[in-house]
């Protein structure tokens, strides 16, 4: 026969679905040799644990010459149907993700539940004309070929994103919470199999055993990096914690993983043969896994160097120091290595792993996980979860649990493996010094499962160690565990609530002479300069230091981002050494005791990214918030497209701030002073727009700071209407104005002996004039510092609202973008508190006012 294909023994008492099992119920016929025939398949018993299936195949006659086994082609018979499978899996993951979206229930549950919708149990096909004719037994062959691709290729990469560099700095909280998420389960998972198992086969019970305790074990890292950052936990204690025992329980999980494999496959292959052929499989492996790290590692690095292009060693642009050539060498060397594992008896996906973790970190692995990431994750891991779904048959465990008794067992292993997590760990967090409700959270979020879970039970199910029943009841065990994480951590912890006495959240309420607390918001290199740049202007003193929270801001696409957190939280040696924590640890550096630095790595979806900053905002009671416009200044002097992402972080952050807020719009000028040793000029020109209101009040704040620098000129323009307005006439005077005339006097009054300030008024009468003055400029101007402005009531912009392309500029700092301007602009945005509160009126105690004085200088 040209094909021999295994699959799981049937229940006894129940009829399977599965694709064969189908076709034998009609018109099965019974052969003298004990096989069934059921048109072309005929079937035999292999062993008390398997059935074999040989198919001829249509259109085939071997009697025929040039009709042989070797003119099957299933690539190009069944490949279709595999695309047909492909496009309906994706098609109910997306409508699984819309239903699952209220619990946060993480992706991988809307990826199993899509593949077993179209497996043999999902209520969608249970019809025998759709089964035969959409999904043949035979075109099982290219989906499970793909899907051990789609493993080989995805272990590459979980090898490529991990970093054990933070196992040698975790603490011992962090490995007691991990241990009781690893050994407790074991003997769960042990149990577990004991109270399922439907025969007397011990050795094979031994090794389902074993699968279901590593099953158990699984805490998926990348999944629960997801769900802390969902909730907003990340940055809490119990995030921290539950991030890095994660990390050790994924290690440890691919680690039991591999050596199960090796062993149990050695194992069977052995079984009727001498011992001696176990160790010939076993030794080859674990001899190889060293190898690769002590030898190949250091190989591998040496080779990288040294094949970069010297001529191009010194460019910026990644794709310029690596060629394709590169990239297609480590994906070549990935199947190279997976056969050399699975020569030796071991699976594929041990060696792809290896040869991902002993490739080092840098810019090489970076560019190899952007070209090949979207398509093992969006086109060949699919295909994995659809040979789980054929896999998966509710009715087998429906037959199962309707027989007496039988509910009790499986209602008895889906209680025993869901709690023996939470009740372990809560227990070890306990005497850790936790709370009972952290405890418990902490033993929710270790039951998150992923992508490893599902692998561990396929393995043990390829190798024997499950029939049908257990396998679907494993896999419903992850649905339930894993659905119910959110639902149960928001019911147990409830972080509390920041009531903290908060009043310096402006900087007009926070003196000169106190502390400064101010956030900064960067996304890359040149977000990192500019800033720096202007906290060196913000007058920082030894007596008088600022304290800097520096906050990298990045967007959790999995593994490698979700480590940066483990390393910030560790202090590890690559969380410190960042280029973009080196532009701050400098600037302390060159302005000694000035600056006080704590770094902080914020890891979130862009459209929750702004919770976290709010959340460090009133953890830390800043007073400032410096955030990037998300366009920056091309060579040509012009602003580029932008980011999308970064401009909803910061339109949700200027709504929901609990603070002040600056936003910078860099264009390339330099903040230098002499606290800095990188000069650029001389001088630095700084230049306040005032139009009133609380906004430009705190710009006027902001500006008055810098100008207290060495090296610092402000020229303050405030435009005032050109009616005439009588200044004893309180009661026709809008009560903001009043708050702006005691401010602009209590500034020209404490800088009027200031040679490097000028103060300057000029009349507009409408919004049209305030353009034409806007557009006038000012003569090298380096930063103009703007408030942003509520909304375009004021006489002074009336109509020019509709024209504001970016309204998180505000409408004169818009105005200013389109004028075509090479300055730099800094956008203000006073506190907007949500309480109604007291008017924060300062009183005038002198008025240097006049109508026709336009021009002052002190």
């Amino acid at each position: 026969m040209p094909r021999l294909e295994k699959r799981n023994k049937l229940m006894p008492s129940w009829k399977s679905w599965s694709f064969v099992q189908i076709e034998m119920s009609f018109g099965a016929r019974k052969n003298p040799d004990g096989s069934t025939t059921i048109g072309r398949y005929t079937t035999y018993n292999a062993d008390n644990r398997t059935i074999m299936t040989c198919y001829v195949p249509e259109n085939i006659n071997f009697f025929v010459e040039g009709h042989s086994p070797w003119s099957i082609r299933p690539m190009t018979d069944y490949f279709p149907l595999l695309v047909l499978r492909f496009c309906l899996g994706i098609l109910l993951t997306r409508l699984m993700n819309i239903v699952l979206k209220p619990l946060k229930a993480p992706p991988f549950v809307a990826n199993v539940i899509g593949g077993i919708i179209l497996g043999p149990g999902g209520v969608l096909f249970w019809n025998r004309s759709v089964i035969t004719a959409m999904f043949p037994f035979e075109g099982n062959q290219v989906m499970e070929l793909v899907s051990n691709l789609a493993l080989t290729y995805y272990m590459f990469l979980v090898g490529l994103e991990m970093d054990l560099a933070p196992i040698w700095n975790v603490g011992s909280k962090a490995i007691c919470i991990s241990l009781a998420g690893i050994l407790p389960p074991i003997a769960a998972g042990i149990a577990s199999m004991r109270i399922v198992r439907q025969d007397n086969d011990n050795e094979l019970n031994m090794y389902g055993s074993i699968y279901w305790a590593i099953a158990l074990t699984v805490t998926s890292f990348p999944d629960v990096a997801r769900l802390l950052s969902d909730l907003k936990l990340m940055q809490t204690d119990v995030g921290k914690t539950a991030l890095i025992s994660a990390l050790l329980n994924d290690i440890a999980s691919w680690t039991l993983l591999v050596v199960a494999v090796t062993v149990q496959s050695a194992n069977l292959s052995a079984s009727h043969q001498s011992n001696w052929e176990f160790y010939l499989k076993v030794v080859p492996t674990l001899v190889f896994i060293p190898f690769c790290w002590f030898v190949l590692r250091p190989l591998v690095s040496w080779l990288i160097k040294h094949s970069v292009d010297l001529s191009d060693s010194s460019s910026s642009s990644v794709e310029d120091k690596y060629t394709n050539l590169h990239v297609y060498s480590v994906i070549t060397a990935v199947s190279l290595f997976g056969f050399i594992t699975d020569s030796f008896g071991s699976h594929s996906m041990a060696g792809a792993f290896m040869f991902g973790l002993i490739i080092p970190p840098g810019e090489l692995g970076t560019l190899v996980m952007e070209k090949i990431e979207d398509f093992v994750n969006g086109i060949l891991l699919p295909i994995f979860f659809l040979t789980n779904g054929t896999r998966f048959n509710a009715v087998t465990m429906v037959g199962f649990i309707s027989k007496k008794g039988n509910l009790t067992r499986f209602l008895s292993v889906i209680a025993l493996s869901f709690s023996v997590k939470i009740i372990s760990t809560c227990m070890v967090s306990l005497f850790l010094g936790f709370e009972i409700l952290e405890g418990f959270t902490l033993g929710a979020l270790m039951n998150t499962k992923g992508v490893l879970a599902l692998i561990v039970v396929n393995a043990g199910r390829n190798l024997k160690g499950f029939d049908q029943m257990q396998f679907t009841t494993i896999v419903t065990e992850y649905i339930l565990m894993t659905i119910v994480v959110v639902p149960l951590v928001n019911l147990a912890y409830k972080p509390a609530k920041r009531f903290l006495i908060h009043k310096r959240r402006t900087l007009l309420k926070c003196p000169a002479d106190s502390e400064l607390r101010i956030i900064t918001c960067v996304h890359s290199m040149n977000n990192a300069t500019a800033i720096t740049s202007f906290l060196q202007a913000l007058n920082p003193t030894r007596r008088y230091p600022i304290k800097v929270f520096p906050i990298r801001l990045v967007e959790l696409t999995g593994r490698v981002t979700a480590m940066l957190i483990v390393h910030d939280t560790l202090k590890t040696e690559k969380s410190d050494n960042h280029e973009i924590i080196n532009t701050f640890l400098d600037m302390e550096e060159e302005n000694v005791g000035a600056f006080i630095l704590r770094p902080l790595t914020v890891v979130s979806a862009y459209s929750t990214m702004h919770q976290d900053i709010v959340n460090i905002g009133e953890d830390e009671r800043a007073s400032l918030i410096i955030i990037p416009f998300h366009k920056q200044a091309m060579a040509d002097g012009r602003m580029d497209e932008g980011n999308p992402s970064i401009r909803e972080v910061n339109l949700n952050l200027l709504e929901s701030a609990p603070c002040s807020v600056g936003l910078l719009v860099d264009r390339g000028h330099g903040f230098a002073t002499q606290h800095s040793h990188h000069h650029v000029k001389k001088d630095f020109n700084i230049a306040m727009i005032f139009i009133g209101g609380p906004d430009c009040r705190e710009a006027l704040a902001c500006a008055w700071r810098m100008a207290k620098t060495p090296g610092v000129s402000l020229t303050v323009v405030r435009y005032v209407s050109g009616n005439e307005v009588d200044p004893n006439n309180d009661v026709h005077r809008d009560h903001q104005e009043q708050l702006d005339d005691a401010y602009i006097n209590e500034f020209r009054f404490k800088t009027m002996s200031d040679d490097c300030i000028l103060y300057l008024e000029k009349q507009v009468n409408s919004g049209e004039e305030t353009v034409q003055a806007l557009n006038e400029g000012y003569n090298d101007i380096d930063l103009y510092v703007v408030g942003r402005g509520k909304d375009g009531s004021s006489p002074l912009t009336l109509g020019l609202a509709e024209w504001c392309e970016c309204k998180e500029l505000g409408i004169v700092a818009d105005t200013l973008m389109q004028s075509g301007i090479s300055s730099s602009i800094l956008v203000v945005q006073h506190y907007r508190s949500k309480e109604t509160t007291g008017p924060d009126a300062r009183q005038a105690f002198v008025n240097h006012r006049k109508k026709d004085d336009y021009s002052f200088r002190y």
